[in-house]
């Protein structure tokens, strides 16, 4: 076996490679089409931004990325089950009704702003955004008719297609 040289033995000492650290390994699909869905819409002109262009840009990002989802509606299921989550923070729901605002409208267009901003508000409550909810008065996506066509069963966590 042949002996293992030392460098610091030879008096020579190696500069550090300082390491790179990538993040993107953790991010699920799901997060990768939002995170471009979002760049995409806060690029636009803020005279262009809307709730229709928001579910524009989101339906555009799922187009590019096929291989991130292979099937939308499951991505949709997802986006649900993000808003049920981010709706069980302590003082969602009573933020939502101090400033009148429907709270899965507003859940849905927190878990678009990214996950810094779900994970804000699970640290520090919806109040940390402010009046600034008020921005998501529309809905993005129909829950009920989606959780319908799939027959979602909560109790048993078991999905079903209706058609």
């Amino acid at each position: 076996m042949p002996k293992k040289i030392s460098t610091e033995a030879a008096g020579s000492v190696r500069p550090q490679t300082p390491t790179v650290r990538h993040h993107n390994h953790n991010i699920t699909p799901e997060r990768r089409i939002i995170t471009s869905a979002m760049r995409r819409y806060k690029a636009l002109p803020l005279q262009l931004q809307s709730n229709e262009t928001k579910i524009l840009c989101l339906m555009q990002a799922i187009e590019t990325h096929p291989k991130l989802v292979q099937n939308v509606e499951m991505f949709w299921l997802w986006l649900v089950g993000q808003t049920k989550l981010l709706k069980r923070v302590w003082d969602f729901t009573s933020t939502c009704e101090k400033y009148g605002v429907n709270p899965t409208f507003v859940a849905q267009h927190m878990v678009l702003e990214g996950q810094m901003a779900c994970n804000l508000v699970r640290m520090n409550g919806l109040e940390a955004y402010g009046d600034r909810i008020k921005a998501f008065q529309q809905p993005l996506i129909d829950e009920e008719n989606l959780l319908f066509q799939w027959g979602l069963d909560e109790k048993h966590n078991q999905w079903e297609r209706h058609e």
